[in-house]
C-alpha cells in the first residue's frame, strides 16, 4: 500500500515516484520534436517572406531597367543601329538574369517549405511513447493479454485515452504445458461424450492434459484445455470471470479444436481448481508482460503517427497526471521533493522521493510555451522554494473611543499642572531667572 508524504493513503497501488521521471522523458522529446517542427515551419514561413520581398526588389530592378534602355530603343536585325543591338542584348541578358534569380528564390523557399516534416516529428513522437509503455504502465492501466502454444504472445493495455498494443519477447511456454506443472489438478468433473445420448459432466483425470491457449480480457480468463499433450483429444474452453468466480463455465470441444453447442457450470470444488489454475496462468503471463515491445500507440483511437501535431501525446500524459502529481506536491513534507511512502508490513514503511530539480532539469532546455506545460501540471517549484514576497501589514482603523479616552486624560493632566506633588520636607532648588525680553539690554549691578 502506499501512502502520502503525509502518511494518507494513496489512492494508486502503482509507484508513481519512479514513473514520473520516464513521463517527463517521454514527454520532453515529443515537446522537442514539436519545438523543432515550430521552428522549421517558422524558418519556412521567414523564407516565403524574404522571397516575396526579393521578389518585389527584382521587380523593381526589372521596370528600372527597362526604362534607363527604352529611349535607346533597343532592337535586333540589319536595320538596328549598334547601340539598339546593344541595348536590346543588355536588356535580354539582364532578363535571363531576372528570372535566374528569381527562380533561385523559388528553389530556397521549396526547400525550407520541404523542411517541416511532420512525419518524422510524429516519429520521434511515436518512439518516446513506446519506449516509455514497454517500460512503464501509467495508474489504473487495464491489462489483456493472449497465448496460443502454437506461437505468438500479445497484449493490450488502456489508460485513459491511451491504447497500447505489444508483443511479448520472451512467452511464458513454448509449446503445450501440462496442467501439473501449473497447479495441482487431478481430476476435475467436466462435460464428456457418451456413446449414446447427449455429453454429461464426468470425473476426467487431468494429470496429462495440456494448456494450449490462454487469454485475458479485463477480468476474464478463457483457458483451452485438450486431454492429452501430445496427440489428438477432445478439450475444454473454460471461461472464468475472475481468478476467484464461485462459478466457471466449461465448453466441450472436439478433437480438431471445434466447440460444441454443451457447456456446464462449475462450481465448489471444481471451480476452485479452475481458479487456482487462471491464478497460475495469470501470474506466470505477469512476469511475461516484463518483456514486451511496443507495437502501436493510439491516443483517441488514433494512431499516434498519425495525430496532426506531435505534442498532443505528451499533453495529454500531463493531463492524466496533473491532479496526481499536485496531490503528491501538497502532501510531501520536505521542500523541493515529491515523496510517497509504502507499508512494508511488520510495522516497516519506507519513503520514495524524487528531487524537484531534478526533473526541472529534464525539461528545462524546452522554449517556454512547453516548459509552462509541465509546471502547469505541478512540477515546477513549490512554494516552500520560491522567493518570500513582502507581506502588507494592514493599518487598524482608528478607534474613535480609545481617541475620546486619550483626550480626557490629557485634560485631567492639564488641570493638575498647578498642583504641587512633591513630597514635603525636600528641599528645592531656587526656581530658574526669568528670561530677558528679546533686545532688553542686561545691567549689572555695583
Amino acid at each position: 500500500m502506499y501512502r502520502y508524504g503525509d502518511g494518507t493513503p494513496f489512492p494508486f497501488d502503482d509507484n508513481v515516484i519512479d514513473l514520473l521521471p520516464a513521463v517527463i522523458d517521454a514527454c520532453a522529446a515529443m515537446f522537442g520534436a514539436a519545438a523543432h517542427l515550430d521552428g522549421l515551419r517558422a524558418k519556412a514561413k521567414d523564407a516565403r517572406r524574404d522571397a516575396d520581398a526579393e521578389g518585389a526588389e527584382l521587380a523593381g530592378l526589372a521596370q528600372a531597367l527597362e526604362a534607363a534602355v527604352a529611349p535607346l530603343r533597343p532592337a535586333l536585325g540589319k536595320d538596328a543601329s549598334a547601340v539598339q543591338e546593344a541595348a536590346q542584348r543588355a536588356l535580354d541578358g539582364a532578363r535571363q538574369a531576372l528570372a535566374g534569380a528569381r527562380a533561385g528564390l523559388e528553389r530556397k523557399v521549396a526547400q525550407a517549405a520541404a523542411e517541416p516534416r511532420l512525419d518524422r516529428a510524429l516519429a520521434v513522437s511515436f518512439t518516446a511513447a513506446a519506449a516509455l509503455f514497454a517500460k512503464r504502465a501509467l495508474p489504473r492501466t487495464a491489462w489483456s493479454w493472449a497465448w496460443k502454444a502454437s506461437g505468438g504472445s500479445d497484449a493490450t493495455a488502456t489508460s485513459a485515452r491511451f491504447g497500447m498494443a505489444f508483443d511479448l519477447t520472451e512467452p511464458p511456454w513454448p509449446g503445450p504445458v501440462r496442467l501439473a506443472t501449473l497447479a495441482p489438478t487431478a481430476a476435475l468433473r467436466l462435460p464428456r461424450r457418451k456413446l449414446i445420448g447427449k455429453p454429461a459432466l464426468a470425473r476426467i483425470a487431468l494429470d496429462r492434459a495440456a494448456l494450449l491457449e490462454a487469454r485475458k480480457d479485463g477480468a476474464q480468463v478463457t483457458l483451452v484445455l485438450r486431454e492429452h499433450a501430445h496427440k489428438p483429444s477432445p478439450g475444454w474452453r473454460l471461461i472464468s470471470p475472475r481468478a476467484d468466480a464461485p462459478e466457471v463455465t466449461a465448453v466441450l470441444l472436439d478433437e480438431r479444436g471445434g466447440a460444441s453447442r454443451h457447456e456446464e457450470l462449475l462450481s465448489g470444488d471444481d471451480a476452485a481448481a479452475v481458479g487456482a489454475l487462471v491464478a497460475a496462468v495469470d501470474a506466470a503471463m505477469t512476469v511475461a508482460l516484463a518483456h514486451r515491445k511496443t507495437r502501436e500507440v493510439t491516443l483517441g483511437g488514433t494512431e499516434l503517427r498519425a495525430l496532426t501535431d506531435p505534442a498532443e501525446p505528451g499533453r495529454a500524459l500531463l493531463e492524466l497526471l496533473a491532479p496526481t502529481i499536485r496531490g503528491i506536491s501538497e502532501r510531501s513534507r520536505v521542500p523541493g521533493e515529491l515523496s510517497l511512502k509504502r507499508d512494508l508490513g511488520q510495522g516497516r514503511r519506507e519513503e520514495l522521493f524524487v528531487a524537484r530539480a531534478a526533473l526541472i532539469e529534464k525539461y528545462a532546455a524546452l522554449p517556454p510555451p512547453y516548459r509552462a506545460l509541465f509546471d502547469a501540471a505541478g512540477l515546477g517549484r513549490d512554494a516552500a522554494e520560491r522567493p518570500s514576497l513582502p507581506v502588507a501589514v494592514p493599518i487598524p482603523a482608528p478607534d474613535v473611543e480609545l481617541d475620546r479616552a486619550l483626550d480626557r486624560a490629557l485634560d485631567h493632566d492639564d488641570d493638575d499642572l498647578t498642583t504641587d506633588r512633591r513630597p514635603a520636607g525636600r528641599a528645592q532648588p531656587p526656581p530658574p531667572p526669568p528670561r530677558a525680553a528679546p533686545g532688553a539690554r542686561t545691567l549689572l549691578a555695583v
